[in-house]
Formats: C-alpha cells, structure tokens, sequence
C-alpha cells in the first residue's frame, strides 16, 4: 500500500532523526531527493506502531511524535514544530484577538492587490465543487426551514419601506425586450426600442403612437389579454379617457360616456400620425397629456361617404373639438336632426 502524505510527513521525520535503528543515519537533505517509490521501500523495515515521543516546548507535555500532534516546521519541512497543536492552536486565538484591526487590514490589504487572482481562484473552485455546494445548500436548507422563515420574514419586514420603492421604481420603468415580447407577438405591434437598450416599444390602442410602455402596463396588459375589457396600452392618461372602449365590459353598469365619438380606430390613428399627434387649432400636443380626438370636417351623418376620408378629418383636442360642435349648425343635437 502506498503511504499518504501525512505518513510520508511522519515518517521523513523518523529518518531525519535516525529512529529507524535498520536504517541508520541518513542526512535531512537525502529525505528530500527519494522518490515515492523509493520511500515506500525505507519504510518498510520501521515500526511505526510505537513512534517516538516528542515533548512540547510550551506546555512540556509528550505526544507522539507524528503530524496528527504537531504542525509541519515551516523553515525545516523535515522536521516538526516544536509547539503542539493544542498549544499552537491557543496562541493563535490568543494573537488574533489582540491584533483583531492589524489582521483585517493585513488581509484587505491583501485582497486588493490579489482581486484578480482570488476572483479567478474562487470561480475555479465553485467550477469544481458545483455539486457539493448545491448539495451543502439542500441540506441547510432542509434542516433550517423555520429558521429561514423567520429570518426571511424579519427582513422583509425590516426593510418594507425599502422593498416598496425598489417596486416603485421598477413598476414605473420601461419593460424589457427580451422578458415580453414572446407573451404580447401576436396580439399587440411591437418593437425593440432604438432610445433605449434592450426596451420594448407598443402602440397605443387610441391614437397608434410608439411609445415605451413600463413594467406595470406591460404586466397589466399580459393578465387582461383573456379578459373582457382588459386593459390596452395607452401613451397618455389623454388617449385613455378620450378612447372609447377604455374600461368597457360586456355589460356595463353606470359607465360613463367617452368623450370621443368617432367609430373607426384605423381612421383615428392615420389622422393623428398625419397631423403629428397636434391639434390644429390650439397646438396642444399628446406629450401635453391632452385628449386628442379625430374632428370630421364634413359631418359624417350628412356625408357617409366620406366618412372614412383621411382628407375629411383633422386632429382637435377635446376642448377645441367641444368648440367646433357649439358653433350654429355644427351642434351634435342639430346634425342628429338633419340625419333623422
């Protein structure tokens, strides 16, 4: 059987200080030299049931002599230390705790100029030790159950304040590409954002304008896509009011009138992309968060074949378009009595 290192260790010592009698004297630099093989081949004619006694220099207590009792001597590796572990080991503590702030700058010291290397040394053995980490992660796991629990619900409890705004910001940024544009291809028009990376751009369902819609619309927009009524995407609180079918179900109870009553959306959206999404007549724009409606030039009751003519309606906001309707011949009541 071929020795492991710790005997190897043991055993060099035994012939560094001549205690195999068949063996003789040999000199601590031949130790050295020997190979595995040639070791193996030494040691086979010593007794090493009974090695000798080696006396502590600290407590004055006798160990055996082996590596078990003793560290390796750092300035003479064929020899061993001449303190015990034991001892050693209550030095240690000892100097630690006195020199507690002199070792952790000693080792951030350390760790600053070494980044590269302790990084590169840390991935190695996570690479390596992939399976006994995922092993040692179930187990702890697994026997501190309540203690998570409990740990975790004191932390969210700790930093609720913290964990809201982290929410806020989150809900009220631009929704990324990669993350949903598999769940709205097919029933909304979009696109990856050329203004930010990685950002997804949608069309408002009111007036068909691209614009980045936030986390909390595009998630809103995912739950309601089976709904009756569910929730569209609108660049504006003034495309949502102004839309006529925003939060419209099938049966509706004391919902109140949009403020646009024009029927086509294709039309809608050709007219405000033409006119630049401004209203002709005050210059509001949709970045003003106004309602923006499609104004039919020639009443569309009067003239249905122009109705759907692009060439026929111009962008008004909802104050301008209240006006138009309030001159003398273009009232609602009015155009509702020459179409009867």
């Amino acid at each position: 059987m071929m020795p492991t290192l710790d005997f190897i260790g043991d055993i060099s010592y035994y012939i560094n200080k001549s205690a195999a009698t068949n063996v003789g004297s040999i000199h601590g630099g031949l130790i050295s030299t020997l190979n595995l093989k040639e070791l193996t081949a030494m040691t086979d004619s010593i007794d090493i049931t009974n090695p000798p006694e080696k006396q502590c220099a600290k407590c004055k207590e006798y160990f055996p002599a082996t590596l078990e009792f003793f560290y390796q001597n750092l300035s003479s590796k064929q020899d061993l230390s001449s303190w015990c572990k034991g001892c050693s080991a209550i030095h240690r503590d000892k100097y630690r705790a006195k020199n507690k702030e002199k070792i952790a700058k000693q080792r951030a010291q350390y760790r600053i100029e070494n980044k590269e290397k302790l990084a590169k040394k840390s991935a190695q053995w996570h690479t390596e030790n992939k399976e006994k980490i995922a092993k040692r992660y179930a187990e702890y796991r697994a026997d501190n159950k309540e203690k998570l629990a409990k740990k975790k619900a004191q932390w969210y409890t700790k930093n609720r304040y913290k964990i809201a705004k982290k929410k806020a910001v989150y809900h009220a940024s631009p929704a990324n590409y990669k993350t949903y544009a598999s769940k709205l291809l097919g029933i909304e028009r979009i696109r990856q954002s050329k203004k930010i990376k990685g950002a997804i751009e949608v069309k408002c369902s009111y007036c068909g304008a691209w614009f980045l819609p936030t986390n909390m619309q595009v998630q809103h927009r995912v739950v309601s896509i089976n709904e009756i009524g569910g929730r569209m995407f609108y660049c504006s609180d003034g495309c949502k009011q102004a839309c006529p079918t925003y939060n419209q179900q099938k049966h509706p109870k004391g919902f109140k009138k949009a403020t646009s009553r024009e029927a086509n959306p294709l039309l809608r959206q050709l007219v405000l992309k033409r006119d630049n999404y401004t209203c002709q007549k005050c210059g509001a724009t949709i970045g003003d968060k106004v309602q923006l409606h499609c104004h039919h030039v020639l009443p569309a009751t009067q003239n249905p074949m122009t109705a759907n003519d692009p060439e026929n309606c111009t962008c008004l906001c909802k104050k301008c378009h209240i006006a138009v309707h309030k001159t003398p011949g273009c009232k609602n009541h009015e155009l509702r009595c020459l179409n009867g």
